[in-house]
């Protein structure tokens, strides 16, 4: 009896200390980890994906780069929930890690596994380090993430529809799953901009990794992910029972903004000369419909971004309602849909990306001419307040970023004039309150919506011609500094525009605000009348817009720049009394259009 007591006293010793040494690890690697302090600038993985189980293997090394200004003891690896850690080894050596459930949005289950490893010594800053790791388990359809803000299932899963079926696999990137090792800071889309932020300085800082992944798919199926095919085969079954195992390698130098993603199906491939498609079993008409789209508008996406330097690749989703996923030139989507002029939008997008010129760097520009293209080819199917109407749609989403942006910042905050030389550092502007200037923007609110935005206001400002040259004329090699893309468009428009790019580029200032304050008409001893419109703009953002005075069922415009805070004003010569007055006609993006329009008396003075 004594002997058992001892051992069990023994025993409880073990676990104590057991105990106090993960208590120990805890503290110092999870509470006290900086999981900002480590680049990933390597992936050298191999995965192993089984359909019919929902199963994913992966087993390979990672590179981390410590980029803080101190020596790090802990580094935190992360996973998808729905996978667990079995194992991280440095030199071939086990190294001591404590693994929990951190809850996170950055992929769709709403959490990750994480594993909090403890070096054997201290990573010196800018010293790299090789981990050898290996984790499993299944991924399945999952929305936990939009669920719990309120989102309707049905609705939630279009969005986030990775899985592993039988049927269909897709499984895209940090962001949705991470199915491959990231690490950061815990965030929750109801959060709003910071989700962005956090997400979007993640794929920054590791945008420049390399990536070498070799994919294996349970039962022979076609392979397709939006990095660079470098290698395909397949294994014969080794008996009666044993499945096809293909295999696919990929590259991906650098990963890029676009996370890693792939799908596997059973695809077919259509081959044209400006886009390739992947489709799905009896979908070949689909899949020539979306072919027969992308070449008709080939010839407006050329007038405007220049030849076709890379093809389109469209990799089709099994879910009809399942929202597209846009990796560069590359897309995952539906095929499927009576709505011709939708696949014209989806291919105006991709086609813009295809179109651009190697190694542009900048968000804004690359999303933003693709989002532009995009409104062009919806002018060209609806005319020009067709295409308004189109980007009106996407408006509201970028006045509530905007909203949100303006009641985080001290209102002297947005009022101090800057120029791109005076922009600091990237680390600086990290922590910086507020919104996204669109030269460091991560949210696609910015990059995209508001980046639109601000091409076509260019466009109504400098003409079609001009701001093709200077799309065309656009060197990435050049682009050294934020004020680089300024100067083209001033050299090629003749015209002094620091104030447009002071107030929608390099600083986020929120939407203009306008609203036609008076309006009133003469009429001239020539019999024509003038009318006299002032305009207010209450917002902090400068803009040039459209005036219009309304004659009849037909009006007359004239644009007029309008200075934040400050009113202006325009005459309008008409040949027949006006009857009213309008600011804006959707061109420019502003927090409201309530007081756009003003009703003149019946007769002039």
């Amino acid at each position: 009896m004594k002997y058992v007591f001892v051992v069990a006293k023994r025993r409880m010793a073990v676990a104590v200390v057991r105990m106090a040494v993960m208590l120990c690890l805890l503290s110092t690697g999870v509470f006290g980890l900086d999981r900002d302090a480590f680049t990933f600038t390597a992936y050298d993985l191999r995965v192993r994906v089984t359909p019919a189980t929902h199963g994913f293997v992966a087993q390979g090394k990672v590179t981390l780069r410590n980029d803080s200004q101190v020596p790090q003891r802990n580094a935190a690896l992360q996973v998808s929930a729905s996978l667990a850690w079995d194992g991280v080894q440095l030199g071939g050596k086990p190294l001591t890690y404590v693994t929990q459930s951190y809850e996170t949005d950055i992929d769709h289950t709403g959490a990750v596994t994480e594993a909090v490893i403890t070096f054997p010594s201290e990573i010196a800053p800018k010293q790299t380090v090789q981990l050898e790791v290996s984790y499993s388990g299944k991924i399945v359809s999952d929305a936990t993430r939009l669920t719990r803000i309120g989102m309707p299932e049905a609705i939630a899963l279009r969005n986030d529809w990775d899985r592993i079926t039988p049927e269909f696999t897709g499984v895209r990137g940090v962001g949705y799953v991470c199915w491959y090792p990231v690490a950061a800071e815990a965030v929750s889309l109801s959060e709003g901009n910071r989700y962005f932020d956090v997400l979007g300085d993640w794929k920054q800082r590791n945008s420049s990794a390399v990536m070498k992944l070799s994919i294996e798919a349970v039962g022979g199926r076609s392979i397709a992910a939006n990095g660079l095919l470098t290698g395909v085969k397949a294994s014969a079954p080794i008996g009666p029972e044993q499945p096809i195992v293909r295999e696919a390698q990929y590259a991906f130098d650098p990963v890029g903004f676009y996370p890693p993603s792939f799908a596997i199906a059973e695809y077919t491939t259509l081959d044209r000369p400006a886009i390739t498609i992947s489709y799905l079993k009896d979908h070949r008409v689909a899949a020539e419909e979306f072919a027969a789209g992308a070449e008709r508008i080939v010839p407006v996406i050329t007038e405007w971004f220049g030849r076709q330097r890379e093809k389109v690749q469209v990799i089709e989703l099994a879910d009809e309602t399942a929202a597209p996923f846009d990796s560069g030139n590359i897309v995952f989507t539906p095929l499927r849909t009576a709505d011709k002029a939708q696949l014209e939008l989806t291919a105006a997008h991709q086609l813009a990306h295809a179109s651009e010129p190697p190694g542009l760097g900048r968000l804004w520009i690359s999303e933003g001419w693709a989002q532009f293209a995009q409104a062009l080819i919806r002018e060209r199917q609806t005319g020009r307040q067709g295409a308004l109407n189109w980007m009106g749609g996407l408006e509201p989403a970028l006045r509530a970023a905007e909203k949100q942006a303006a009641e985080a910042v001290p209102a002297h905050n947005n009022q101090s004039r800057t120029t791109a030389a005076d922009q600091p550092s990237v680390a600086a502007q990290r922590s910086l309150p507020g919104g996204q200037p669109l030269i460091r923007a991560t949210d696609p609110t910015y990059y995209s919506i508001k980046a639109m935005f601000v091409w076509w206001m260019l466009r109504d400002m400098i003409g079609d011609d001009t701001l093709q040259r200077v799309i065309q004329s656009y060197a990435p090699a050049q682009d050294k500094e934020p004020s680089y893309i300024q100067r083209l468009v001033e050299a090629q428009a003749k015209r002094d525009l620091e104030w447009f790019f002071d107030d929608w580029v390099y600083r986020d200032r929120g939407l203009p605000d306008f609203s036609v304050k008076t309006a009133f008409a003469r009429t001239m001893l020539d019999a024509n009348v003038t009318i006299t419109i002032t305009v207010e703009n209450a917002g902090n953002a400068s803009a040039e817009v459209p005036v219009f005075a309304g004659v009849g069922r037909e009006e007359v415009s004239e644009r007029l720049l309008v200075k934040a805070r400050s009113t202006a004003v325009v005459r309008v010569r008409l040949g027949a009394q006006p009857v009213s007055a309008k600011v804006n006609d959707g061109s420019v993006p502003e927090s409201s259009t309530e007081n756009n329009s003003y009703l003149l008396p019946a007769k002039a003075e």
